[in-house]
C-alpha cells in the first residue's frame, strides 16, 4: 500500500447549551446541523456521536452528548472558520479541536 500523510482534524462539538447548560436541540436536530454547516464548506467528514465527561470551573460533573467530527485535509483557517459557525448555531462556548498528523491510504480492489 501506498501511504501519504495528511492532516487530520478531530473536532469535539457538545451539545448544552451555554446559557441554558442543559441540552436544547435533539441529537439528530443537532447531527443534521452539523453535517449542513460542515458539508457547505468542506464537502464532505466523518461525524459520530460520543458522550463527554467532566467537572467545570465550578466543581459541578458534567455529563454532554457530543458530536464527533473527523475532517481530513483541510487548511487551519477553514476549521477555524466552522467552528466560529458551529459556535454560532449551537449556542456554544467553544469547540475542542484535536490536529494529527495521518497516514492514509486508499484501498480498493484495483491494485
Amino acid at each position: 500500500m501506498n501511504f501519504e500523510k495528511i492532516e487530520t482534524y478531530n473536532l469535539y462539538v457538545g451539545l448544552n447549551d451555554k446559557d441554558k447548560y442543559e441540552q436544547i436541540i435533539t441529537d439528530d436536530e443537532a447531527m443534521e446541523l452539523v453535517r449542513e454547516i460542515v458539508g457547505n464548506v468542506v464537502g464532505g467528514a466523518t461525524f459520530s456521536k460520543s458522550f463527554g465527561y467532566w467537572v467545570d470551573e465550578f466543581g459541578n460533573p458534567t455529563n454532554e452528548s457530543t458530536i464527533v467530527i473527523k475532517i481530513t485535509d483541510c487548511d487551519e483557517h477553514i476549521i477555524h472558520c466552522i467552528c466560529k459557525n458551529l459556535n454560532d448555531a449551537l449556542n456554544q462556548n467553544s469547540i475542542m479541536v484535536e490536529r494529527t498528523v495521518s497516514e492514509v491510504a486508499f484501498v480498493s480492489d484495483r491494485y
